[in-house]
């Protein structure tokens, strides 16, 4: 059976782990997002025998920037799929994307190569009215291209920042219309289940610590899952789902991409902190 994996929802999936994994500053809440480089490695954790799966490498760069009226994100995902047939599908993604911090603007840029070859490319602007009632995306490419965002839609860093507030107030459970940029069908219904905070054992911390070389991956987090649905389905399960554990200050230390007949897991390798704006 072949491998099915679009790779907008590879990306999505991703933008959302990091993106719902860095709130803007809640300096109230006692959160504040904490600029950084990170780097993840991927691994298969488990597959199906009907996902046609063997195998998968690979990893992610990730970068959030404070641009003083916005954040910034850059990742590059490179990924290395190979089937029963011991044939490998190499994909290298380029993703970027800036959000305005009233959650209001947002321009978005992605390019999927698949085997060398130009497989996906998304580009253009997005805005949400002022009193909630929705907004609109204008695509530039693959083509020309306006979409509706309804009532209640939401950016990724809005919509982490609604997570981090209702999971700090001990609520479980939110539903949101998230936009992303990283398809052109519409944008995703997303569940959200946020679980207790949770401290670590010493002997765990030693090891991050030893990974981010100080305090930004250490400390308490909170084990949230999402699920993501596309909007024109019906279905009563997810598209995929995302099990991340997510810091208040933006660092996910560890996440898991659940797509039913395979799983991949990413583990945080390398982070190198980057100097706040001053603006």
């Amino acid at each position: 059976m072949p491998i099915k994996l679009r790779m907008s929802s590879m990306i999505a999936a991703l933008a959302a782990v990091v993106l719902t994994a860095n709130p803007a500053p809640l300096s109230a809440a006692g959160f504040e997002t904490a600029p950084h480089r990170a780097v993840y490695e991927f691994k298969l954790k488990s597959a199906r025998r009907d996902s046609g799966i063997v195998d998968i490498r690979g990893g992610m760069t990730y970068e959030i920037v404070d641009a003083c009226d916005g954040w910034t994100v850059n990742q590059k995902i490179v990924l290395g799929m190979i089937n029963r047939q011991n044939r490998q599908i190499r994909s290298v993604t380029s993703y970027s994307s800036w959000e305005s911090k009233d959650g209001r603007r947002f321009r978005f840029n992605s390019r999927t190569l698949r085997n060398g070859r130009l497989s996906e490319q998304y580009r253009g602007t997005a805005t949400l009215a002022r009193d909630g009632s929705g907004g609109e995306a204008v695509f530039t490419r693959p083509k020309l291209q306006k979409m509706k965002l309804a009532r209640g839609a939401i950016f990724p860093t809005a919509h982490s920042e609604l997570v981090m507030k209702l999971a700090q107030k001990g609520e479980r459970f939110v539903w949101r219309v998230l936009f992303d940029g990283t398809t052109n069908e519409g944008p995703y219904g997303v569940s959200a289940w946020m679980g207790k905070p949770r401290g670590t054992g010493a002997g765990d911390e030693i090891k991050v610590q030893q990974v981010v070389g100080d305090r930004l991956g250490v400390g308490k987090f909170w084990a949230v899952k999402l699920a993501f649905f596309p909007s024109n389905s019906r279905a009563s399960a997810p598209e995929y789902a995302l099990n991340v554990a997510m810091h208040p200050n933006s660092v996910a230390r560890w996440l898991t991409m659940d797509y039913g007949n395979f799983v991949i897991y990413a583990r945080l390798m390398k982070m190198q902190a980057l100097a706040k704006a001053s603006c």
